[in-house]
């Protein structure tokens, strides 16, 4: 994947800096926010990066694919390896069908959703009752079921395996980052103040309380 490994070695990732108030921020320039301030989930970060590297027009749904894939029972990265092979990470699917999966197509019915948010939703609730509550939770058990391709199991479960390279390389980058990051939270969490290091080219970069700000150089 040199593409993903290119994109993977120039990306900065930088975290904001959580402050207790009795620490003072007269010489900062600090952001009041909420006491919202949550960890972060690495898969979603990892997941987020890796579909930019392929220009998937559904990049900003990483934290929906986690948490429907963690509430209906199958692996995180199912998903967007389906889509690889079904419709190239969504650059080739039927107009404004929001169905990059192929769902449907193989019973004779295309889906058409009106988001990326109630596809992922659906297709994933869909997932858990046709094939995770019937025991089948690899790409090759689902082959005959999900698609007429012979190959389709393996070309998913390719994607897969690229997807789990990418993020053992991404959490070896940013892991400590990261882990350092969700400590702080956990130790603040009355925290009212965020702010960071964060500047690029002498502009600061807005933080948010749930959120990091993430630049490519």
């Amino acid at each position: 994947m040199p593409k993903l490994s290119k994109l993977l070695s120039s990306l900065t990732i930088f975290f904001p800096l959580i402050l207790y108030t009795t620490f003072g921020a007269t010489s900062v320039s600090a952001q009041t926010v909420p006491n919202t301030l949550k960890t972060l989930d690495p898969r979603v970060l990892v997941l987020k990066y890796y579909l930019e590297g392929y220009q998937a027009p559904f990049q900003d749904e990483a934290e929906k694919f986690i948490s429907e894939a963690d509430k209906n029972g199958f692996d995180w990265k199912l998903l967007p390896a389906i889509s690889a092979v079904e419709s190239r990470f969504g650059h080739r699917f039927p107009a404004n069908s929001y169905n990059a999966w192929g769902y449907g197509i193989h019973s004779g019915k295309g889906f058409f959703f009106n988001s990326w948010d109630s596809a992922i939703g659906y297709i994933s609730q869909d997932i858990k009752q046709k094939y995770v509550n019937q025991g089948l939770i690899t790409p090759y058990a689902m082959n005959t079921h999900y698609s007429t391709n012979p190959d389709w199991g393996w070309q998913v479960d390719y994607y897969m395996q690229e997807l789990d390279q990418y993020s053992k390389d991404f959490l070896n980058k940013f892991g400590p980052q990261i882990s350092n990051y969700n400590q702080q939270v956990q130790a603040t969490q009355a925290a009212e103040l965020v702010t960071g290091p964060i500047f690029q080219n002498q502009t600061a970069l807005k933080v948010n309380s749930s959120s990091l700000s993430l630049v490519i150089n």
